[in-house]
């Protein structure tokens, strides 16, 4: 609802809206019908079947999430975990990365 205030349409669109329980993905509410549009994070909507995605609200409009990787310091293998995050970043990776709706930093 925060990104509908900032566009100034909270209250009319506040009427019509449909909250998911929690746990709940908005994209599923479309995918059944029960909303006719939905706002949430990409990765959260592309893996939803029935849902078209149309693509991201504009810059000014998104915040964005970072995401990291650690690995246990007494890890039994921390070759392989550093091995992983450093394909994970890397030019091979990228297009699933893109797939998936997330963009590198």
């Amino acid at each position: 609802m925060s990104i509908m205030q900032r566009l100034g349409i909270a209250d009319q669109v506040k009427a019509k809206g449909v909250t998911p329980e929690l746990g709940q993905r908005v994209g599923n509410l479309v995918a059944r019908g029960e909303a006719e549009i939905g706002v949430q994070q990409i990765t959260e909507l592309l893996p939803i079947a029935g849902v078209d995605f149309l693509g991201p609200l504009p810059d000014a409009l998104q915040t964005k999430i970072g995401y990291a990787t650690a690995r246990l310091a007494t890890a039994k293998q921390p070759e392989a975990a550093s091995a992983l995050v450093k394909f994970m970043s890397s030019e091979a990776a990228l297009p699933v990365v893109k797939k998936m709706g997330m963009e590198p930093w």
